[in-house]
């Protein structure tokens, strides 16, 4: 989106939309995946635990707004600088984990 024009804090703000967006359909597809297996834990649906989903979403709302000043509060150079290692650390996790399979 920065390429195109937006500022990196719309982008940001963008991409933590489609965050959302994306997690629903996956979130119900673990759900689905994981209905009538063995030993999971109370109070899980499939594999996803209310319990646990309760507790990450209130702390995400907590913090949300934390996260929203500090990026309000940093230029856009510094701010693009840190997403993009923040982006660069998530996917090399996810290429080590992918890795180690």
């Amino acid at each position: 989106m920065t390429l195109c024009g937006r500022s990196i804090h719309k982008a940001i703000a963008t991409a933590a939309g489609f965050g959302f967006i994306i997690a629903v359909p996956g979130t119900i597809g673990w759900m689905l995946i994981g209905l009538g297996k063995p030993g999971l834990p109370i109070g899980s649906i499939g594999y996803v635990n209310f319990l646990g989903a309760a507790i990450i979403t209130s702390m995400s709302i907590l913090t949300a707004p934390l996260g929203v000043a500090s990026a309000h509060a940093l230029p856009a150079e510094p701010l693009k600088r840190v997403f993009g290692v923040y982006l660069l650390f998530i996917a090399g996790v996810m290429f080590n984990r992918a890795m180690h399979m």
